[in-house]
C-alpha cells in the first residue's frame, strides 16, 4: 500500500463549568492510541488531534483540544493546507455546552458570572443547550477524503444501533462508520449504507481494515 495521508482525532472533549471544573466523558484515548501507533509503524504521514482528556499516554505527537469549538477551529485551520486521504473522527466530543449556571434562590435564580463557583451552595442549576456537531462540516473541509465516523451506542440492539451508524453516513456526508457499545456487542463493526462491511473486529485489526478503506472519491 503507498503511503497515506491521514488525520486522527480522538480522546474526550470537555465543556468548561468555570475555570476550574469542568463536564466530560469516560473516553481514555486508547483506541485513537492503538490506530495512531499502528498507522505510523506502516510508515503513513499522520496529524493527530487528541482531546487533554485522555488519560493514556500518546505514543506519537499531537495536538491538543479541550472544547468540540476548539477542535472545529484546529481542523477548519487544518483544510487550509492538509488534506488527507483518511479521517477517521473518533473523537468523543460534547453532545450538550452550558447554557448558564444560576443559584436557585427563593423564586429565581441568580446567574453566576465568576472565575470559580463557591463551593457552599446547596444547589446549583445547569442550563444546557446543543453542542455544535463537527461531522457534518468535515465533507465541506476535506471533499476528497474518506472519512469515517464513530457511532457509539449503549441501549437498543445491535440492528438498531447499525441503522443508527447508517443513518450516520446518510445524514452527515461520511464514507464509513465505525459501530461499537453496549448495544453493539463485541469489537468494533465497519459500517457502509447498506451493511456491516467489517463485523466485531479488535483494535489491530480495526485499523488494518480502516487503511485498506482509504481510496480517494472521486
Amino acid at each position: 500500500m503507498h503511503t497515506l495521508k491521514i488525520l486522527l482525532t480522538f480522546g474526550p472533549a470537555s465543556v468548561p463549568m468555570d475555570d476550574v471544573r469542568r463536564i466530560t466523558n469516560h473516553s481514555t484515548g486508547s483506541l485513537g492510541n492503538a490506530m495512531g501507533r499502528y498507522f505510523l509503524e506502516q510508515n503513513h504521514e499522520m496529524i493527530a488531534l487528541r482531546g487533554e482528556g485522555a488519560t493514556v499516554p500518546s505514543s506519537f505527537p499531537f495536538y491538543a483540544f479541550k472544547t468540540n469549538q476548539d477542535l472545529q477551529r484546529r481542523l477548519f485551520e487544518l483544510s487550509a493546507h492538509f488534506q488527507p486521504d483518511l479521517l477517521l473522527h473518533a473523537a468523543a466530543l460534547s453532545d450538550y455546552e452550558i447554557e448558564s449556571i444560576s443559584i436557585p434562590h427563593s423564586e429565581s435564580t441568580t446567574p453566576i458570572s465568576v472565575g470559580k463557583i463557591a463551593s457552599h451552595h446547596d444547589r446549583i442549576t445547569l442550563q444546557l443547550k446543543p453542542a455544535p456537531k463537527i461531522l457534518p462540516q468535515l465533507r465541506s473541509w476535506f471533499p476528497k477524503s474518506t472519512i469515517i465516523g464513530w457511532k457509539y451506542e449503549l441501549e437498543g440492539t445491535a440492528e438498531q444501533a447499525i441503522t443508527k451508524a447508517q443513518q450516520q453516513i446518510l445524514q452527515k456526508q461520511t464514507d464509513y462508520s465505525v459501530i461499537n457499545g453496549k448495544a453493539y456487542g463485541e469489537g468494533f463493526g465497519i459500517c457502509d449504507a447498506q451493511q456491516v462491511r467489517y463485523p466485531h473486529l479488535n483494535a489491530l485489526d480495526l485499523s488494518k481494515k480502516l487503511l485498506t478503506l482509504s481510496c480517494i472519491r472521486n
